[in-house]
């Protein structure tokens, strides 16, 4: 029998072959044990050109799908991902290749702004609003910032529930909804014939 230090956890390790052993116990050995670079080359040289049955991706992609769905893989994921910024211009980004971004048409002294997404919009055309109309709104935990602008002129298209617009005029500071404008423009026309 030979005795000797587990390398993982540090208690005493015995073994009956007369080999000095490295570690204490089948799990010690699982998280210490590596193998050299010739083997590791001998293993991967072994799997090349295998192919896995179609039984074994089905059951893979099942034991995948339940651990993704247990409560504390959620939450390990969610917490190393705090931090972590998402690219602007992703699906859930903040930018016009989001998933939710919406095609809009406003109109300001005139000229037309016919755009997609709203917040891309404000942000990338600071010099059209005021400093009150670019204070920030609610942006504590937002991936950029939504600004009171935004916040306004999408209030501009909300209509209540009994039919009345949110903002009956469907202008902001000089700015208004390009349908409604249209719409407008249609009914002067009409009565001046």
């Amino acid at each position: 029998m030979a005795k000797g230090i587990c390398e993982v956890c540090g208690k005493q390790a015995v073994n009956k072959k007369k080999v000095k052993p490295r570690f204490c116990s089948r799990t010690c050995r699982s998280i210490g044990y590596t193998h050299s670079d010739q083997v590791r080359a001998k293993i991967s040289a072994s799997h090349k050109g295998k192919k896995f049955a179609d039984s074994h991706k089905e059951n893979h992609l099942e034991a995948v799908r339940k651990s993704s769905q247990r409560c504390e893989y959620r939450e390990k994921m969610s917490a190393a991902k705090k931090g972590m910024p998402l690219p602007i211009d992703g699906k859930n980004g903040a930018g016009t290749n989001n998933k939710n971004a919406k095609y809009w048409w406003f109109i300001k002294d005139g000229k037309h702004y016919r755009f997609k997404s709203l917040n891309k919009f404000v942000r990338d055309n600071k010099h059209l609003f005021t400093a009150d109309e670019l204070t920030e709104y609610k942006t504590e935990k937002r991936l950029a910032p939504i600004y009171r602008a935004t916040v306004m002129l999408r209030n501009l298209h909300i209509v209540k529930k009994n039919g009345q617009p949110l903002v009956p005029s469907f202008t902001w500071h000089g700015w208004t909804i390009g349908e409604k404008w249209a719409e407008q423009e249609m009914q002067k026309a009409l009565k001046q014939d």
